[in-house]
């Protein structure tokens, strides 16, 4: 930032229409001649500002109220220049706004309240620009200060009559409609028949199914026929030995060294009502055995109670 600051040195002798003009870079300032103000400016690109003095050869107030100046307006100027040969410079001046700020509900309601009376005193006062005009004639009043206020204010509002009038708008005449496109009428074609198909040949009978063969069975083989057997002779009975004596046994494992093992007793008895043979038809060397385990039996005599020990 740039921060000058100017001073007038002769103030109060300078006229009150002279303005001084600050310019650096494309920032210009204004502010009166006669006045001690500090002027601000962004970082300079350049090295040199200007300072130029004007002096006001004409002065017009100007509305920023969008109600009131609405549409294009004509604003005159009077100027205090001898090149000027009407005295008077013309702007060609439209008011228009980016947006406003959004009103609350209880502004809303108040602005739907306006009456037709309210809406016809501001057209009264939008059409003669009294509004401008008092203002410019109060502010002439205060800078003046004339003997009589009065009168001075109704002469300038008789001079500054017609500074801003409004300027009528041509209307553009509406548009002609466009043409209407021409509608073509076409009468429906009846959808012809479709043609009749031709009778389908009727199907041919399947032929039946052949069984397949079947398959041819493998040779059984013959067992061949064994020989005759040749006759067996009759046993014959041998005659019965009488009962010989119980004998005990004696264990097999005495003949060769082992592990001692439990004694083991069994008994075997027969029923009471046991037909016993007679010792006629015992043959004494018809024996039972009995083994248990491995290297260890007993013989017993048949048809005899017997106890072995092993």
């Amino acid at each position: 930032m740039v921060d000058i600051s100017l001073e007038s040195v002769d103030g109060d002798a300078l006229p009150k229409d002279l303005y001084l003009s600050v310019r650096v870079g494309d920032q210009q300032k204004f502010s009166k001649a006669n006045s001690a103000r500090t002027y601000k400016f962004p970082a300079p690109e350049r090295r040199y500002g200007k300072l130029e003095i004007y002096r006001r050869v004409g002065v017009s107030s100007l509305s920023l109220d969008a109600e009131h100046v609405q549409g294009k307006h004509e604003l005159s100027v009077e100027v205090d220049d001898e090149r000027i040969p009407s005295k008077e410079v013309k702007y060609h001046m439209c008011l228009g706004s980016t947006g406003s700020l959004p009103t609350s509900p209880s502004q809303q309601a108040e602005a739907a309240k306006t009456t037709e009376k309210v809406t016809q005193a501001r057209e009264y006062l939008q059409h003669h620009q009294l509004e401008q005009r008092l203002s410019e004639a109060m502010q002439a009043v205060l800078r003046e200060r004339p003997e009589d206020p009065a009168a001075f204010i109704a002469q300038k509002l008789q001079s500054n009559a017609g500074v801003l009038k409004r300027v009528a708008t041509a209307v553009a005449p509406p548009a002609p409609p466009a043409p209407v496109p021409a509608v073509t009428v076409t009468a429906p074609v009846e959808a012809k028949a479709p043609a009749e198909a031709a009778p389908a040949a009727p199907p041919q009978p399947e032929a039946a199914p052949q069984p397949a063969p079947a398959p041819e069975a493998a040779p059984v083989p013959v067992a061949p026929v064994p020989p005759a057997a040749a006759p067996v002779a009759a046993p014959v009975a041998a005659p019965v030995a009488p009962p010989a004596p119980p004998v005990q046994g004696t264990p097999v494992s005495a003949a060769a060294p082992c592990e001692v093992q439990p004694e083991v007793r069994i008994e075997l008895s027969l029923p009471v009502d046991y037909p016993y043979p007679s010792n006629s038809f015992a043959d004494p060397i018809s024996t039972a055995t009995l083994m248990i385990g491995e290297n260890m039996c007993s013989f017993a005599n048949v048809g005899r109670p017997a106890v072995m020990i092993f």
